[in-house]
């Protein structure tokens, strides 16, 4: 018996009686693959006295009918150490004779030394005004009489008919629910069972499918928020490259038990979308800035003038033609008063009630600038965060590891998108980093 516990290459001495104990083969490292097969199993002995194990268990082993090792009962959350339960003298001869099993493979991970309500207080940070945001902007749906009233003036005379009110509308049916599906997605409680985890699934499924759609809605609708200047065009398309891209990750390393990596890909995506939150917040500063410092003026096409002016849909000067001739004679020709159609008229941006075409002028060229800073912001504020949370990055990769190792792929622990694969990082192992420099 003392020489099984500190040879593992030799084989179990003989039995008088009972079962026969099941064959431990010794194949050489190289061979020790992680193909699991029903009830086959290859563990590897972080001891450094013997080579890599791969061992079979019996239906019966010792009188007791164990269940089988099969890939579904390695992808829980825990990665179980030990045998099938058996009887208490059954577990202490399986003990010795087979003491690798009982070896963990790795040290445990070091206690977080953050309190729990240090941990709690990111995700009330960032999901505090999501949530808030998007319960105020549910009534926006009601485009006809919410929407027309609450958006930057001008936009509204693009969005009351046709295809861009389709576009507009199929944007915030699709974006709104996915400001509060995304909250329960950071809870730690929705992924502690197994329901609850099919929950998660699917709701980020649910929210993968919204953000497309959504994505589409605002490429639609691009051309004419917010004036559709450059500056938003271009942040806009950048915001849906970086969404889906984000999103693309997310799934392909999930797919691939790349927990950590899942992880971080779906916060950045998150941040990316959150960043409009930030941006209702900028602006406002930025138009009272414009209005303080002055001479700042945008161009505004004379159809959507007149509409700010109260005119009819026609486009008609009649009802104040006096005073739409007065302020902007460029706009109108014609005896009657007619608006010219492709006509434009720089305004000066200017916060002030009643002057619905200063404030205008003064939110078109806001947008844009607001956003590509609140882009820059989140993506930063994400990847410090990232760079803040070290533990649950590696506790996730180590459950990545058994999971992957579980499922055969190559490459344990590095299966999905790691810096392993694409950079010269030394070789990631369930006890550090192997091949570093220095």
């Amino acid at each position: 018996m003392n020489g099984a516990l500190h040879n593992l290459s030799a084989p179990p001495p003989p039995r008088s009686s009972g079962p026969p104990l099941p064959p431990m083969l010794h194949p050489p490292l190289a061979r020790c693959k992680s193909n699991f097969i029903s009830s086959s199993l290859c563990i590897k002995s972080s001891t450094g006295i013997g080579l890599d194990h791969n061992i079979r268990f019996n239906k019966h082993y010792h009188g007791k009918t164990t269940p089988p090792l099969t890939r579904k009962w390695y992808l829980n959350e825990t990665f179980p150490y030990s045998l099938p339960k058996a009887s208490q003298t059954s577990r202490l001869h399986q003990k010795l004779q087979f003491p690798a099993l009982y070896v963990n493979p790795s040290p445990p991970l070091p206690p977080n030394p953050q309190k729990l309500t240090n941990k709690k207080t990111p995700v009330l940070l960032t999901a505090t005004p999501m949530l808030t945001f998007t319960l105020l902007r549910l009534p926006y749906l009601r485009l006809d009489a919410v929407l027309a009233r609450s958006i930057s003036p001008g936009d509204w005379f693009y969005y009351r008919t046709g295809w861009y009110r389709f576009a507009i509308a199929l944007h915030l049916a699709t974006i709104l629910p996915v400001g509060i599906l995304m909250i329960p997605q950071f809870l730690p409680l929705l992924r502690s069972t197994k329901p609850r985890l099919r929950f998660h699934k699917l709701n980020g499924y649910t929210i993968w499918a919204l953000v497309c759609v959504g994505n589409l809605g605002a490429l639609m609708v691009m051309p004419r928020a917010f004036g559709g200047g450059v500056d938003s065009q271009s942040i806009v398309v950048v915001l849906v490259v970086l969404t889906q891209t984000g999103m693309a990750m997310a799934w392909y390393n999930v797919r691939r038990y790349q927990l950590d990596q899942h992880r971080a890909w779906m916060l950045r995506t998150m941040f990316w979308l959150g960043a409009i939150v930030s941006t209702r917040v900028v602006m406002p500063v930025t138009v009272l800035a414009m209005t303080w410092v002055g001479g700042y003026f945008t161009v505004i096409p004379c159809p959507e003038l007149a509409f700010l002016m109260g005119q009819d849909t026609n486009w008609s000067a009649a009802k104040s033609p006096l005073e739409f001739a007065s302020r902007y004679p460029s706009c109108v020709r014609g005896p009657g008063g007619e608006v010219v159609l492709d006509g434009m008229v720089a305004v000066q941006a200017w916060f002030e009630f009643g002057n619905a075409a200063g404030i205008g002028a003064a939110f078109k060229p806001s947008f844009g600038m607001a956003l590509w800073l609140c882009t820059f912001l989140h993506t930063l504020a994400v990847e410090i965060y990232l760079s803040l949370t070290p533990l649950e990055a590696e506790r996730l990769r180590r459950l990545s590891y058994h999971k992957q190792l579980a499922a055969g792929l190559p490459n344990p622990g590095s299966a999905g998108t790691t810096v392993q694969g694409w950079g010269d990082a030394g070789v990631w192992t369930m006890s550090g980093l192997k091949g570093e420099v220095g």
